[in-house]
């Protein structure tokens, strides 16, 4: 392999999906937005990858493969989804992170925002809907995956 095309595999990957603007289904992102969506109806906060997995049925293992193929972080994901479960539980009820999520103190919360460049959320009385924290959030940020999502949040499965 000469030095340029090391080069040109080194580089970054775009960002969004290619081959989804053409119609056809990314079935890695498909299968990492079943997994998020199942979780979101956790009974209990999913702290951990461990926790997420054992939700689902899989192993923490696996949870990091499947995320490494959509090329989403794991952690992304992770925090994606228990902060989707604190808005999806809150919907018509106050928005109170501290009973949803479970976290000792709220440098905790705000870690947790932050990484999803989510903070305002935290002085809000109401919840977000679940668009406006899907439109806003960070952590996952492929469009193939977030379609998924909103796919299989809607129903169309």
């Amino acid at each position: 392999m000469d030095r340029m095309s090391d080069r040109r595999s080194r580089q970054p990957r775009p960002r969004g999906n290619a081959a989804n603007q053409s119609g056809r289904v990314s079935h890695a992102a498909d299968r990492l937005a079943d997994c998020i969506v199942l979780a979101a109806r956790a009974p209990a906060d999913p702290r951990t990858l461990a926790a997420w997995g054992q939700h689902i049925g899989v192993a923490r293992g696996t949870l990091r493969v499947w995320c490494r193929a959509a090329h989403t972080p794991a952690r992304a994901c992770l925090d994606f989804l228990r902060l989707l479960r604190a808005v999806q539980l809150s919907q018509g009820q106050a928005w109170d992170l501290f009973s949803l999520l479970n976290v000792i103190d709220e440098r905790s919360i705000g870690r947790l925002l932050d990484r999803g460049r989510l903070k305002v959320f935290l002085q809000r009385t109401r919840p977000p809907s679940i668009e406006e924290f899907i439109a806003a959030q960070h952590f996952v940020e492929r469009a193939d995956v977030v379609d998924a999502i909103l796919k299989r949040l809607a129903g169309n499965t």
